[in-house]
């Protein structure tokens, strides 16, 4: 028998991108090894002790310059002095724009190269500007007391990250049961905070997962920060300041969990979150509540407060103060206080 074959001209040939492969096969594949993973899992170390998503504050970064420069700040200063102790180094100028501040002077960028300038050397008009700024600074620095606090509240963050992975272990299993259970609600509008915290309240055991890992932190804090303590404007600066810093280690790592929680229990299914973008602006949304609740429980009712504190919490820019100010803007809606009591937590009154 005559075997007949079909040909086709090029033009007619499915012509799929390399690239377009890859990206779906990494969706596939990413989909299933999710369904195995414990979202929570990363944050235990080699020894058993949780570990943060950040780099965090190594012992032998300490000694590293700054990364905050001087406001672009050009300083002109003696060359023949400073070539002294610069002598590696090839430049002629005697002015450079300002990168950092060591303990062992300024760093400069003269002519393409790095030099350190003494502070005696810098030109008179220089000095006033960092003699003030130094006042300035000595001025806003949080007290050792707020430094041994942040450390406190840091160590148990670190513990309730791994508290929450122990519990996924145990009441995954249960927690997608219960969420099998639940109509498809599709969330149509944006993301907010009323719909994604009521989301959660429809699903009482993901809410018990969460509280349960995050009850260490949310004792010592309680512990450390006395309910509306926060009495002055400075007082809530500098709680707001502590807040910023013994979180920014963490966050990536709590948003990371949440997220895969919602996925791996099948809340964004129910709600029909699918993109990418919209899971990872959810997760946000349910830990700057968290936030929010430590922080209208100590006394803070307004995001002023954590802006503010951007002059003396060092890692200010990594917190999303803008997620924040959408989440408090919604802080006394009933479903926002009722997770926030979930939690032991109670909003600010007034």
């Amino acid at each position: 028998m005559r075997r007949l074959v079909t040909t086709y001209p090029d033009t007619m040939k499915l012509a799929i991108k390399k690239q377009d492969i890859i990206k779906l096969t990494e969706e596939v594949f990413s989909e299933y090894a999710i369904l195995n993973e414990n979202p929570f899992a990363d944050a235990e170390g080699k020894d058993g002790e949780a570990e943060p998503a950040e780099d965090g504050d190594k012992e032998e970064e300490k000694d590293k310059p700054s990364e905050k420069g001087a406001d672009s700040l050009t300083v002109k200063f003696e060359p023949s002095n400073v070539k002294k102790y610069n002598s590696n180094t090839d430049w002629r100028s005697g002015e450079g724009v300002v990168k950092s501040i060591t303990k062992k002077g300024i760093e400069v960028e003269v002519d393409g190269a790095m030099v350190v300038v003494n502070f005696d050397d810098l030109l008179e008009s220089v000095k006033s500007y960092y003699k003030k700024k130094d006042l300035r600074e000595e001025d806003e620095k949080l007290s050792p007391e707020d430094d041994q606090e942040i450390k406190d509240l840091d160590q148990a963050m670190g513990s309730s990250l791994k508290a929450m992975a122990a519990a996924f272990d145990t009441d995954i299993e249960d927690v997608k049961a219960e969420v099998d259970e639940l109509p498809e609600k599709p969330i149509n509008e944006a993301i907010g905070t009323v719909a994604v915290i009521g989301m959660l309240l429809a699903a009482p055991k993901v809410v018990e997962l969460i509280t349960k890992g995050m009850s260490k932190l949310i004792k010592l804090f309680k512990k450390v920060m006395p309910k509306s303590g926060a009495k002055t404007d400075d007082d809530k600066k500098d709680t707001a300041a502590k807040i910023i810093e013994f979180t920014h280690k963490w966050h990536k790592m709590y948003i990371k969990g949440v997220k895969g929680l919602l996925k791996i229990s099948g809340l964004f299914r129910k709600a029909g979150i699918t993109d990418p973008a919209a899971q990872e602006k959810t997760a946000k949304v349910v830990y700057y509540t968290i936030v929010a609740g430590l922080a209208v429980y100590s006394g803070i009712g307004a995001i002023s407060a954590f802006k503010d504190a951007a002059s003396i919490a060092p890692h200010a820019s990594s917190f999303e103060i803008g997620t924040l100010e959408a989440v408090m803007a919604a802080i006394k809606s009933g479903e926002v206080v009722e997770f926030m009591g979930e939690l032991g937590l109670i909003a600010a009154e007034g």
